[in-house]
């Protein structure tokens, strides 16, 4: 990993993790020339005479191999002797020498930890705390659980979820519903009183702890909203999740329309977020109810009646038919579907969640 390439993610704002990550070859060849030179001189106090790179466990730096500069770091200084190096690393990575340096080679190959966070494949694993459980209607209900620091993820993701108590073979696959900013995490489901089922979890009380698995899967693009472009947001059913952690996750000022419908206000979830969306000027429309104070009718129908600009960017979330049918009615009204992005039914091993409108998925 040359200093260039990492200045180049550095200012691509790659998160915390990433670079960890791509540090550890840096800490690895440290911790291995540290070796080198601990067993030379082990040798040399052993033996009483001069200690060769030749007896060493590595050959990184034997007489017999005489590199200018270090494979793993593409630094482009020379290495004359394996001292310099390891002098040089400790520099730039500001690590503390240690007495036996076998011990911290060892932890540079384990994955990093933070605290109550371990990072493995691409995502995170931690312990949990409940800090609330909402009930929203009927069937579903919200878990609040405490947010890692350093812990970060994009709207449209989803978590894997595990509760203490639970004997379910499978974790519970749900979609974050926090925004990008807030201090906790956000889930909703329906609970199930049978502790083999995925979704027993969402049993879970303030001060018991879930086992979370994330993020996971593509995302809704927000870094691609501008401020002087439409951006719609539409969705049905419990695809309300997602879309709700879009809405707090909005940069300021943008210029922003929801459209969301439900079967009937009995249905609704976030009803606290849905006045203040009301008020705000977004539509929540009810499909087979009418009542004051709400919209009546499908999402299209709604559509029909508005001026869709062709660069307007669209994010669509909710049931399968409901996503593709209104993602062809806008692609028929001029938009590129480039700019039309849904989220499906669909693991991240697939590519999914999220995907674009020109994508196989999101053509029916």
């Amino acid at each position: 990993m040359s200093v260039l390439k990492l200045n180049e993610l550095t200012r691509e704002n790659k998160p915390v993790s990433t670079l960890t990550q791509l540090l550890k070859p840096i800490k690895a060849n440290k911790e291995i020339l540290n070796i080198h030179h601990y067993f030379l001189k082990a040798l040399q106090s052993l033996n009483k005479k001069p200690a060769t790179a030749l007896e060493s466990p590595f050959s990184l730096f034997s007489q017999q191999s005489k590199p200018k500069t270090s494979p793993l770091l593409s630094l482009n200084f020379t290495i004359p002797q394996p001292t310099e190096i390891i002098d040089k690393i400790t520099e730039i990575g500001k690590v503390e020498s240690v007495e036996n340096p076998l011990t911290d080679f060892i932890k540079s190959l384990s994955p990093p930890v933070t605290p109550a966070v371990s990072e493995t494949a691409g995502c995170f694993q931690f312990s949990s705390e409940v800090i609330a459980s909402i009930k929203e209607n009927k069937d579903y209900t919200t878990l609040r659980i405490k947010r890692p620091a350093d812990w970060n993820f994009f709207p449209g993701q989803y978590l894997e979820i595990r509760g203490e108590n639970s004997s379910a073979n499978k974790p519970a696959i749900l979609a974050i519903a926090s925004g990008v900013t807030d201090e906790y995490i956000e889930i909703t489901a329906k609970p199930n009183s049978n502790p083999d089922h995925a979704n027993y979890c969402l049993n879970s009380l303030p001060g018991e702890y879930l086992t979370v698995t994330g993020p996971h899967g593509s995302n809704f693009p927000v870094d691609a909203i501008q401020p002087d472009s439409p951006v719609l947001i539409l969705g049905g059913g419990s695809g309300l999740t997602a879309l709700k952690s879009l809405m707090d996750s909005l940069p300021y000022g943008s210029n922003s329309k929801l459209i969301y419908s439900s079967k009937s206000s009995e249905e609704l979830i976030y009803r606290d977020e849905i006045e203040e969306w009301k008020q705000q000027g977004h539509t929540i429309s009810l499909t087979q109810e009418e009542k004051e104070g709400f919209e009546h009718g499908r999402i299209t129908e709604h559509l029909k009646n508005m001026v869709i600009e062709t660069n307007t960017l669209v994010f669509l979330c909710g049931p399968k038919e409901l996503v593709i049918e209104t993602a062809r009615y806008l692609a028929e009204r001029g938009v590129p579907k480039e700019l039309i992005f849904g989220s499906l039914p669909a693991m991240a091993k697939d590519g999914g969640p999220v995907y674009r409108g020109d994508h196989p998925k999101m053509l029916g």
